[in-house]
């Protein structure tokens, strides 16, 4: 065992000069050892602490990988339903833009109705002016036919004065008082019937003023409700046209989340790598310590 104070050494020859570099390398080995096995401790306890953060942020991420998936998953799922929904939306835009197009055709058929009971009332109308007329004539033939019977009850009258010599005359006068009393009978039978028919033409007309009043009315309701149908179909197609741009932003969303959940995956493999590299510089810095004690100096 060599001393272990340099003051005990008096030799002043060539062994005392290696007994002092000696002990001057020794007292070096020793703060070196000292020092190596100080940054021995702070190494295993730097591998430590870094491999417990490395396990807690590992964990953070496999937990977050586990959430941004979900997050996907359910990103892909209101991408499939507004795909539906906008399928939906297109079929009721269908059938609205159909219903349009059905009272738009209802709505010519009520204006041919229209038009037709308005040409028939106009007709009606001219129908009965014609009856006016006919009755109008009918009165002055009356007129004529009363006039002819007068006079030929006077000329059966003068013919029965003049006796036999009037006798041929008077035959001839009754024969047109008769043909006046039938124009006359035939007229005023002709006249009720106008009359009868006048009757029927102005109810006829109250209808069909009536039945065009609610045709015109009927159109305006249908072209209403077409109008209703017309924004209906903009409405949704508005609305489908906002559904499948949801649509797209989520599926985009959905692929730049799962972009995330690669990158994280990656990291978390990175960490797990670094881990282990950690776990073998303490595994060496525990190699280290334990060699550093067993130098006795």
């Amino acid at each position: 065992m060599l001393p272990s104070n340099q003051s005990s050494l008096n030799y002043t020859d060539e062994i005392g000069k290696l007994a002092g570099s000696f002990m001057t390398m020794r007292q070096n080995l020793r703060e070196l050892i000292s020092q190596l096995a100080e940054k021995s401790n702070q190494t295993n306890d730097l591998a430590n602490t870094m491999s417990q953060s490395t396990s807690q942020v590992s964990e953070a991420s496999s937990s977050t990988a586990a959430t941004i998936m979900q997050i996907a998953a359910n990103s892909d799922n209101v991408a499939e339903r507004a795909q539906e929904v906008a399928v939906k939306a297109r079929e009721s835009a269908d059938l609205a833009d159909h219903g349009a197009q059905n009272m738009q055709q209802m709505t010519a058929q009520m204006n041919s109705i229209a038009t037709a009971s308005q040409d028939a009332v106009a007709a009606a109308h001219r129908l009965n002016a014609t009856s006016t007329r006919i009755n109008q004539i009918l009165s002055v033939i009356g007129n004529i036919a009363d006039q002819t019977n007068l006079l030929a009850l006077n000329a059966a009258i003068e013919a029965a004065r003049a006796g036999e010599h009037g006798r041929g005359f008077a035959v001839v006068a009754d024969e047109v008082r008769k043909l006046a009393e039938e124009s006359a009978q035939s007229t005023k039978e002709i006249s009720n019937l106008i009359n009868g028919i006048q009757v029927e033409i102005l109810e006829i007309v109250s209808k069909m003023e009536s039945t065009s009043q609610e045709a015109v009315k009927g159109s305006e309701i249908v072209q209403v409700t077409s109008t209703s149908f017309v924004q209906i179909h903009d409405a949704v197609n508005g609305v489908s046209s906002q559904v499948e741009d949801m649509a797209s932003a989520t599926q985009e969303i959905s692929s730049g989340v799962q972009n995330i959940a690669a990158a994280v995956e990656e990291q978390t493999a990175t960490l797990e790598e670094v881990n282990s590299n950690i776990e073998i510089l303490a595994s060496v810095s525990d190699d280290l310590q334990g060699m550093v004690k067993k130098f006795k100096l």
